[in-house]
C-alpha cells in the first residue's frame, strides 16, 4: 500500500519508527501538490470515510453502520 502511494506521488517518506515486533513503521508526509486526502476506517460495526485538507482539517465525514444480522461478512 505505501508504495502505491509514493508511486502517486500524495505522500512522501520522512522516516522510520521502531515497533514492539516485526518491521518498522514508514514515517509519511503530504506532499504540497496534493489537494485532499482521505480515510477509510473499516471495523466490525461501522465504516467510516473521512476527507481532510492539507492542514489535516476535516472536510467531512460519513458513518455507514453495520450491523451482523442484516450483513453477510462472506459477500
Amino acid at each position: 500500500m505505501t508504495s502505491a502511494l509514493l508511486e502517486e506521488a500524495s505522500y512522501r517518506e520522512v522516516g522510520l519508527e521502531e515497533s514492539d515486533g516485526g518491521r518498522p513503521r514508514v514515517l509519511l508526509q503530504v506532499t504540497p501538490t496534493s489537494e485532499g486526502l482521505i480515510g477509510v476506517e473499516v471495523g466490525e460495526t461501522r465504516i467510516r470515510v473521512e476527507g481532510f485538507d492539507l492542514r489535516m482539517g476535516i472536510a467531512g465525514v460519513a458513518d455507514v453502520g453495520l450491523h451482523p444480522q442484516h450483513h453477510d461478512p462472506r459477500l
